[in-house]
């Protein structure tokens, strides 16, 4: 009896270290990402843009951005923007308010990757996952802005969850509810599709057969899943013209490749996340024991390496959704490693040896790389929270003083819809037709553009013949046209 009481106390004292230890890992990742919120990282083009999708929603209206020929709601999945509204329609519209929204999600992403990670792994394994993910300088530096990339992230995150959860305990309950994550997903950012593609590799390794596609399970969480995204198709279409859902669905088609190429790309993500190359060694591990809770974690890794290297649009806000599945298969490795002797000679192989035979702790190892990696990462975070970024602010503020309300300014979209104008973004500007075309009285190319884009060849010649006047705000350039 006493020894049944002694284990009992112990695993409630291990459970209440577990919490204890979690709500410090998320109480250092709200720091991070709350942190002078409003003033740092920049207010950029796209968290402008998404901000006005969801100031034109909360009136009633689909936004359709002034003289654009495709709407934003195909251009980008809007379920995102209507979180925004509602925050808007509750609490008025800034920046801290459209933020405060991707920062919750971010949040919401720690806690899913340690129930994800806990639940294919370990506790232990659980915890490293949740940490990497609460420091890293990406998760948190896109986790501070109203974009897409963290909600995507939570819905994927979440589905895989549920659908391991509910083939584990053979329930339809969580599939379905699998379903309904991988919809919303993909109404969230379009890479999300990539829950498509796992969904019938993962049954396919499980079974080892193609029995699955004939089940009823399989497709109550297909058409689940189809039910939020044909909902929003169908929105769309009653609210758009036909002339514009063609538009806005070619959009996509026709962009042209941006970004770095594939080799480059990883080059530099791994370069610049260092503690990814670990995440590499804990993939080619899982693929060395070949165990049945690796096939999710492994497959969502591949496929999404998969995808980014195949897209012609390869940004650096996109690494976020490539982290979360690097940073579990690097959790999971180090776990196992703090329940083996480390070789004398770090190869992978004597280091997979020594793992299998489990002859001892060596965890010190392990916690020094920890405290390694968590120092380099809050060193690179804490320069964005040092920064003074109100630039947007600034030139919003210049324009809503000096600007009449019949004005039509060609700008960065975080700055038009900062100074409450009738704005184009310059993201769709295309030509110096649609300046004459729509009528535009002031033009302001900032840093981004500049540096990005650069000024178009025929916009400088409009603007050294056609320049009344020139104002330099900071890093902003204004004129009257």
């Amino acid at each position: 009896m006493r020894g049944t009481s002694y284990t009992g106390t112990f695993l409630n004292k291990l459970k209440k270290r577990e919490i204890l230890v979690l709500l410090i890992i998320l109480a250092i990742g709200l720091f991070l990402r709350t942190w002078r919120l409003e003033s740092t990282p920049e207010f950029c083009f796209d968290e402008g843009w998404h901000c006005d999708i969801a100031l034109h929603m909360h009136k009633g209206e689909i936004a359709v951005s002034y003289g654009r020929q495709s709407s934003p709601f195909f251009d980008n999945p809007s379920l995102f923007m209507f979180f925004l509204s509602v925050t808007f329609l509750l609490f008025g519209f800034g920046i801290l308010q459209a933020r405060i929204l991707g920062v919750l999600f971010s949040m919401l992403v720690i806690m899913a990757i340690y129930f994800f990670t806990k639940e294919v792994y370990s506790d232990r394994a659980g915890m490293i996952a949740a940490l990497l993910i609460s420091l890293d300088y990406f998760m948190v530096f896109f986790g501070r802005k109203a974009l897409l990339d963290s909600p995507v992230v939570f819905f994927m995150t979440l589905a895989l969850f549920l659908l391991i959860k509910g083939y584990k305990e053979d329930s339809n309950k969580k599939l379905a509810l699998s379903g309904l994550n991988m919809g919303l997903a993909v109404i969230t950012k379009h890479p999300a599709i990539l829950v498509f593609l796992i969904l019938p590799l993962f049954l396919f390794l499980i079974e080892k057969n193609f029995h699955w596609i004939k089940t009823k399970r399989f497709w109550m969480i297909i058409v689940i899943a189809l039910i939020p995204i044909f909902a929003y198709i169908i929105i769309g279409m009653i609210v758009s013209t036909p002339d514009i859902f063609i538009e806005s669905s070619l959009t996509h088609l026709r962009r042209p490749p941006e970004g770095l190429p594939p080799i480059e790309f990883w080059q530099w993500l791994f370069l610049w996340d260092k503690w990814l190359f670990i995440s590499l060694i804990g993939m080619i591990y899982s693929l060395i024991k070949r165990e049945k809770s690796d096939i999710i974690p492994v497959l969502w890794a591949l496929t999404t390496i998969a995808l980014f290297s195949a897209i012609q649009v390869r940004h650096n806000n996109y690494t976020i959704e490539i982290i979360p599945p690097l940073a579990i298969l690097a959790a999971r490795f180090l776990a196992d490693l703090t329940l083996s002797e480390i070789p004398g000679e770090m190869s992978l192989y004597k280091i997979y040896a020594a793992i299998m035979k489990e002859k001892k702790f060596y965890t010190p190892f392990v916690i020094a790389l920890i405290i390694l990696f968590s120092v380099y990462e809050l060193n690179k975070n804490i320069r964005i929270l040092q920064r003074n970024e109100i630039t947007p602010q600034l030139v919003a503020e210049y324009l809503n003083a000096n600007t009449e309300k019949t004005d039509i300014i060609l700008v960065n979209a975080a700055i038009g819809v900062l100074s409450k104008r009738i704005f184009v973004d310059f993201h769709f500007y295309e030509g110096i037709y649609w300046i004459r075309e729509m009528e535009i009285t002031i033009i302001v190319i900032d840093e981004h553009w500049r540096d990005a884009w650069g000024v178009p060849e025929e916009l400088k010649q409009f603007l050294d013949t056609q320049c009344e006047y020139e104002i330099t705000i900071k890093t902003a350039e204004i004129w009257r046209v």
